[in-house]
């Protein structure tokens, strides 16, 4: 993961894997074969990008992952440069570091995001809510099939679940699943058939219920998610295979999703709390 995201930032130039990094390293002349007085002046490709930060004079008998101000300066630049347009980018650029919102589409500065970000932030809202009911379902038969203790948890946050929905229906009634499939094509993050197939089974399921509530006991919905996770995981299907089933948890994809936020939230705040504390000094 550090890996690839080194390269997504432009920060890693070397375009191999870590290991050929590290095989690459063993080709390269002993330092000793070069004499001091041409060392700065050789040529040779780096693999890193010319402006990271020096290595820290205590490093490695002392380190720690707070960012001094050119640290944060240069992961800034470097995300704004090679993502820009992008909510990290806009967020790194602007926000406050003490934003502690639960997802990023309740961002207090949602408004002054670009266009084409509020309307990503639309659909990964939309698509978190309207999902969420799949997994809660699917946790409530596996609770059933065993007689578990979260029986009725999960019973309550189907509950709250379809509350939220009952909130929101106007929204979800009208969002355009098939634009959905295009801002995810877009992005290069392209959605199986399969899975277009479920997803949208299930929210017809869902908006065609005059009470949300009722999807608990719906026997299509059940079959749907039993037939997806046959599908999905074969002979290993918890619903299907009581072995599998008893090492259950009691607890599977039962959180809302929001898209890594509360990772991207954390080094939105490492690098603008240097920036911040910067400014107000000066």
């Amino acid at each position: 993961v550090y890996w690839n995201g080194l390269g997504q930032w432009g920060i890693r130039l070397f375009s191999g894997t870590q290991d050929q990094y590290h095989e690459s390293l063993t080709m390269l002349p002993k330092r000793h074969s070069v004499p001091a007085e041409d060392a700065e002046s050789s040529p040779s490709p780096s693999s890193w990008h010319p402006g990271l930060p020096p290595r820290p004079e205590e490093f490695p008998n002392r380190a720690e992952f707070a960012l001094n101000l050119q640290e944060a300066e240069y992961l800034q630049d470097r995300i704004m440069v090679r993502n820009p347009g992008t909510l990290l980018a806009f967020l790194v650029d602007r926000s406050d570091p003490k934003t502690t919102v639960e997802f990023p589409w309740h961002h207090p500065q949602f408004g002054s995001l670009p266009t084409h970000v509020q309307e990503q932030l639309r659909h990964a809202r939309n698509f978190s809510e309207a999902i969420h009911g799949a997994t809660l379902l699917y946790n409530l038969m596996l609770a059933e099939k065993l007689q578990s203790e979260k029986l009725e948890a999960y019973r309550d946050s189907l509950s709250e679940w379809a509350n939220m929905l009952h909130d929101r229906g106007d929204e979800l009634a009208e969002w355009d699943l098939e634009a959905l499939w295009i801002t995810a094509d877009k992005e290069e993050q392209r959605v199986p058939e399969h899975s277009k197939r479920f997803i949208r089974r299930w929210i017809q399921l869902v908006l065609e219920k005059d009470d949300t509530a009722r999807i608990v006991k719906d026997e299509q919905a059940r079959a749907l998610i039993s037939n997806r996770e046959r599908a999905l995981k074969g002979s290993r299907a918890r619903l299907h295979n009581r072995r599998a089933l008893e090492m259950w948890s009691g607890k599977s994809g039962a959180d809302r999703l929001d898209f890594r936020w509360r990772v991207v939230r954390r080094m939105i705040r490492d690098i603008r709390t240097p920036l911040q504390e910067s400014s107000t000094h000066a």
